[in-house]
């Protein structure tokens, strides 16, 4: 048996609903996901803790090509769903300037009890699950997958690593991006972020090619790396034109990329 053949891959995003007149999160997601379902299956698009918000799932995929076709159908499908709502959709990690404050809680029981439970920590958590690079980094996380797996058939011994080391990393990892030294947990040291994006890739380089995937993400990493992150090119925007509804803009047109519109 093909010891890859197990390893499969599925996705999922978060959207925001965009005003596409303010710019702002807008609360449609009970009538966007009523139209996204004449397309798509219930189990792939669904509600999410705000009506700001709206989550799709793929299938379960076997290979990359796969996973940016089930991308491209889901996205297309929500997308088209909004027009008829005339807003937009948005991919990206928070919104720019939107209050937190005036995101109204999609009534579930479970959404409730989250609420209830955690308050003000859960009302702020204004995130959507979502990356730019979501193919590559699908790739990347099945290869780690493998990889550790391996290490635990073989009998490979983990590396002893501190919890507030890696709450540490981390914390870095999260304010800095790609943009300062990154904590390398292994060598106990700080690192330009790219050396230890490379280093990782390394040690997932066996995985990659077992996978046939090595090309493919390899190229994309090196042109995230020379080319920088969607956060930094979110900056770059903010900074040229001073403008939170130009970053906005910005983000709707990446998140149509490649869709048939």
């Amino acid at each position: 048996m093909n010891e890859s053949a197990e390893f499969t891959i599925g996705v999922e995003e978060e959207y925001q609903i965009i005003n596409p007149q303010t710019r702002e999160l807008c609360g449609k997601a009970e009538q966007i996901i009523r139209n996204a379902r004449e397309t798509l299956d219930e189990d792939v698009v669904q509600p999410e803790m705000y009506r700001s918000q709206i989550e799709i799932a793929t299938t379960v995929c076997q290979n990359l090509a796969e996973v940016r076709q089930e991308l491209i159908r889901c996205r297309q499908a929500v997308v088209e769903a909004a027009k008829k709502q005339d807003q937009a959709i948005a991919a990206a990690g928070t919104h720019p300037f939107s209050s937190w404050q005036e995101q109204e809680i999609t009534p579930k029981s479970r959404y409730r009890n989250l609420e209830s439970d955690l308050k003000q920590v859960i009302r702020e958590l204004i995130i959507f699950g979502n990356h730019v690079h979501a193919v590559t980094m699908a790739g990347l996380i099945r290869a780690l997958v493998w990889t550790c797996y391996q290490e635990v058939v073989n009998d490979i011994p983990l590396n002893a690593i501190r919890p507030e080391l890696l709450q540490t990393a981390h914390w870095y990892a999260a304010r800095y991006g790609l943009t300062a030294d990154l904590i390398d947990v292994i060598d106990k040291v700080a690192i330009p972020a790219s050396d230890l994006v490379n280093k990782f890739l390394d040690y997932l380089q066996p995985a990659l090619e077992q996978f046939g995937d090595w090309d493919t993400i390899s190229k994309s990493v090196r042109h995230i790396l020379e080319q920088g992150n969607g956060a930094q090119r979110q900056l770059a925007i903010y900074e040229k034109t001073g403008s939170y509804q130009d970053v906005v803009d910005y983000i709707v047109a990446q998140t149509q990329q490649g869709l048939n519109l």
